[in-house]
């Protein structure tokens, strides 16, 4: 992600249309959040189950 924010800075200095590239970092800015969602839902899970094992 970091990649296609560097380039994106690159073409919007360069004043060259960036509207692509500016969708994709949000794509992954979506798909980052989707993931770490994820993780904390599978933590949860995870301590849920602990919890039980303990109970």
């Amino acid at each position: 992600m970091l990649e296609v924010q560097e380039e994106l800075l690159k073409v919007a200095n360069a004043k060259k249309d960036y509207t692509d590239l500016a969708d994709r970092v949000e794509e992954l800015r979506n798909e980052k959040e989707k993931i770490l969602l994820s993780i904390e839902e599978e933590k949860n899970e995870q301590s849920r189950l602990m919890e039980l094992e303990e109970f």
